[in-house]
Formats: C-alpha cells, sequence, structure tokens
C-alpha cells in the first residue's frame, strides 16, 4: 500500500480494530477513560478512522501516535504524584497504540517505521512487566525489651501486568514477521 492511499485492507484494520476497542461502538455506545479523560476525544476520532473504509493510512498512524502520545502525559502526571499503578496503565494504554501506529505502518510496507513504532510500544510496557511491589523490613518489640526485624519479600504484580506482557508478545510476533526473509518470486515461465 503505498503512503496516503487509502486503506485498502479494511480486514487487517478491522482485525486491529477489534484488538485495540473492547467492543465495536454502538450508536449509544461511547469510549471513556475515567483515568485519562484527555484520551477521549482523540480515541473517537480514532475509532472514527479505522471504521471508515475511506479514511488514509497515514490520518490512523497519525491518530495512533496522538492517543499514545496522550497517554503518556498522563503516564507523566501520575508519576509526578507518585501512583505507580496508574503510570502503569497509561503506559500500557500508551504501547496499545505505538503497537497500532506499528502495524499500520506495517500494512503500508513501512518497516523503518513499524519498528520504531513497535520499540515505543515494548519500552512502554517494559516498566509494568518489570515492577514487583516493593518488599519491606519491619521492626517490632518482643514485650520484654528485645526487639525482631523482620522482611517480607513481595511478588505483587501490577494490575496491568498480563496486558503488557501480551502487548510485548504481540509485538515480538510482528518484529518476528518482519525479520523473515520475503518470499522469492516464483521464476518466469518460459514459454516457446
Amino acid at each position: 500500500m503505498s503512503k496516503g492511499a487509502p486503506v485498502k485492507r479494511s480486514l487487517g484494520l478491522m482485525l486491529f480494530s477489534v484488538l485495540m476497542m473492547p467492543a465495536r461502538p454502538t450508536a449509544a455506545a461511547v469510549f471513556s477513560d475515567r483515568l485519562c479523560p484527555a484520551a477521549v476525544d482523540p480515541v473517537q476520532r480514532y475509532t472514527a478512522l479505522v471504521n471508515d473504509p475511506k479514511a488514509l493510512a497515514d490520518d490512523a498512524v497519525a491518530a495512533a501516535n496522538r492517543i499514545a502520545a496522550v497517554y503518556d502525559l498522563c503516564a507523566t502526571g501520575y508519576r509526578s504524584n507518585g501512583n505507580i499503578e496508574l503510570v502503569h496503565y497509561a503506559e500500557v494504554r500508551s504501547a496499545q497504540y505505538h503497537f497500532a501506529a506499528g502495524r499500520l505502518l506495517r500494512l503500508e510496507d513501512n518497516n523503518d517505521a513499524a519498528r520504531a513504532a513497535f520499540a515505543a510500544a515494548l519500552q512502554g510496557v517494559r516498566e509494568t512487566i518489570d515492577w514487583k511491589e516493593a518488599s519491606q523490613s519491619y521492626r517490632s518489640s518482643n514485650g520484654t525489651g528485645g526487639t525482631s526485624v523482620g522482611h517480607n519479600s513481595s511478588s505483587l504484580r501490577s494490575s496491568y501486568y498480563g496486558s503488557a506482557v501480551s502487548i510485548r508478545d504481540a509485538v515480538k510476533a510482528e518484529m518476528a514477521e518482519m525479520a523473515k526473509p520475503a518470499a522469492p518470486s516464483p521464476p518466469p515461465s518460459s514459454k516457446l
């Protein structure tokens, strides 16, 4: 597909939009995001684009990148407040849209830009995948003047761990497909 060409791979976009949205919006259903309200309008515009068979792939890529940027801003805000779970939420949502942009770019055969988008998606989920709740040490008195020190180790992960792993795995699968050599062209037929 050439750059700026109408999206002709509607099946690919439909499958992609199924991955990105929990359900196809109906007239009564409207996307909302209480955790990152600034994303609502860009997500609604993106949804309209991927459901429009006349939409340009470049416009959908730009819309996905705008959404990722909005979620990155939400993550920055939550990080400054120290709310790590909401940082994970925003970073995973950003990674979803970086992945979306990468898929669209790959469908356009723009593999360099697709790799960059996939790398951004991997970066977005890395912290969520690696994060574990901090272990804590504590000191307690035994009531007779002595104290004991304890340590609890935690294996709790982010609530968004599963989503982050799914995105990571999907990105790795896409990158593996891109790494495969192109199928050789069949030899020309030799008709005499």
